[in-house]
This record gives structure tokens, sequence and C-alpha cells, in this order.
């Protein structure tokens, strides 16, 4: 089974069509518990303080691909056959299994089973993802260790 990805362009969201445009406009939504907001509350209102993580650019790694990657990732990490970069036992253990399986395709190729095990080995595509997703959890922590620097004591 291979995984459906989609990728999500911020500056390009989808566009709703007539017809759920049409459901939306007759939707009958109560807002009857939301308090007004009246001239005061704007006036007051502020804008808030940037941070170096609104810097950051739109990671490559979005939905369900994040997922897919961090899921591939934890796969690698609990399965992997000691001494071989790239080859994956289930070791019996059924949540792995269905993880193995659901990855199963373009990023792991199952290369037998037995009756209690599944083996696989991570495809290039596969590899290739887990690179992405290290680049990524990089960059998100030089971020974060350069915010917590420079954050202003309490």
């Amino acid at each position: 089974m291979s995984t459906k990805r989609y990728r999500l362009d911020p500056g390009n969201p989808r566009q709703l069509t007539d017809e759920e445009a049409r459901r939306l406009d007759e939707a009958e939504i109560d807002y009857s518990d939301n308090p007004e907001l009246g001239d005061e509350f704007f006036a007051k209102a502020r804008t808030m303080k940037r941070s170096l993580l609104d810097d950051l650019p739109t990671p490559s790694l979005f939905g369900e691909e994040w997922v897919t990657a961090l899921l591939l990732q934890m796969v690698v990490e609990h399965c992997r056959i000691m001494g071989r970069t790239d080859e994956l036992n289930s070791a019996g253990i059924a949540a792995n299994e269905d993880a193995i399986r659901e990855l199963d395709g373009d990023l792991i190729e199952i290369t037998h089973e037995t009756h209690d095990r599944i083996f696989a080995k991570v495809t290039a595509e596969g590899r290739a993802l887990l690179e992405r997703l290290q680049a990524e959890l990089e960059v998100y922590e030089q971020r974060r260790q350069a915010h917590e620097r420079n954050k202003p004591p309490r």
C-alpha cells in the first residue's frame, strides 16, 4: 500500500467549490455565547511581539508528510537490525508490523515474512525523507536555541 501525500501551499490555499461555499453560507452558526467586542477592546489591542521563530521558512515537510517522516523515523529506530543500516525486523511486535505495512511501498519494501515477523528494507526514497526530516529538526533546534538565548529575562 502506498501513502498518498499532499503538499499544501500556504500562499495559495484551496478555494471552496460553489457547493461548499453555498453550504457554508446556509449553515446556521450560533454565536450567542461569544461576547460582543466593542471599540474599547480594539483600542486596547496590540500586535504580538515577533519572535525569531517567526522568521522560519515554511518547512519542506508539512502536514501528513511530516507525520509520515516521523513514523518512518520511529520504525527505523525500533526495528533496525543491528549493524545493518537499512534492514528492518518487526521483532514480532504488532505495532511495528502495522507501521511497516503502512509505510510499505515508496518508503519501505517488505522483503519477506515469517509467522511472527516482517522483514523489510528502507528504500532510497525512505532514506531521502529521513534526511529531509533530520535537516528540518536541525534547523528548528538551531532557531529554538537562538530564540532561548535572545529571550528577555522574566
